[in-house]
């Protein structure tokens, strides 16, 4: 239960903490116990300041103009997505605020937007299927990622 109004580092005991940046195509998971050591028991909020200067991130994170743009990554089902479900989410099933992140195995993460994997490909296509046709940029191998679901930042 969030005390003083938000939810803090503390109650998270044992789970990983995952922080996506659009912007700089970024995904990173980190252990709870490991930012516990290093910031101790500190709110959430706050702890994202935190987070985006342990990265490096050189954007100010207050002002109006050039922010980081740093959040929690939350996945729509409550957890990131299992590889070994036998249902795998299609297109047309996701909300217009979700993004397609792909991960490849060089460490490449790229953000997928709905209307344009639309264009080209059908609408209730699979995540699965969809991860045998991409290409990763950096390293050219295809069919090598994996695909996970993200809410774009209000």
């Amino acid at each position: 239960m969030p005390r003083d109004g938000s939810w803090w580092l503390s109650e998270l005991a044992g789970e990983q903490i995952v922080v996506m940046c659009v912007e700089c195509e970024l995904l990173r998971k980190m252990d709870q116990a490991e930012l516990a050591g290093r910031f101790h028991d500190a709110p959430m909020p706050v702890l994202l300041d935190h987070i985006a200067e342990m990265i490096g991130c050189e954007k100010e994170r207050t002002g109006l103009y050039n922010r980081c743009r740093l959040h929690y990554y939350h996945h729509p089902a409550g957890k990131v997505a299992n590889q070994n479900n036998k249902q795998s989410l299609s297109l047309s099933s996701l909300c217009s605020w979700h993004v397609i992140v792909a991960a490849c195995r060089c460490g490449h993460v790229s953000h997928l937007e709905q209307s344009r994997i639309r264009r080209v490909l059908t609408p209730d296509i699979t995540l699965d299927d969809l991860k045998t046709r991409l290409r990763c940029e950096k390293c050219k191998r295809k069919g090598d990622v994996t695909c996970t679901i993200a809410k774009l930042p209000r």
